[in-house]
């Protein structure tokens, strides 16, 4: 049971050392970024600061799957500042997207 809680705990100040680190390099916390898998690829992803099905996010990388490659990857956000005018129309081209909600049926 010991090493339960240490893996929890451990998980737990991790993501919240890394939203510090996020927060202070100055990157948005949520809503549509800019980001770059561990092999390069540019693309526009939503960045939310939670977990949930699709990927796990710890403030400054989160590993989710890399809509250009296919593959399972750890992803970053880029600055604006730091790409090219090319870069940044590659990135909007290549977007991650985010399946539609159903809405409910019933009464």
């Amino acid at each position: 049971m010991l090493p339960l809680i240490i893996i929890v705990v451990a998980a737990f100040l991790a993501f919240i050392v890394g939203a510090v680190i996020a927060h202070r390099k100055g990157f948005k916390s949520e809503g549509e970024v800019v980001a770059r898998c561990s092999q390069g690829h540019l693309f526009t992803t939503v960045w939310v600061g939670n977990f949930n099905w699709r990927r796990v996010d710890v403030g400054f990388a989160k590993i989710q799957r890399c809509p250009v490659g296919g593959h399972l990857t750890v992803v970053r956000p880029v600055e604006m500042s730091s790409l090219t005018p090319e870069e940044k129309k590659l990135a909007k081209q290549n977007r991650d997207e985010v399946p539609a909600r159903k809405k409910p049926t019933g009464p």
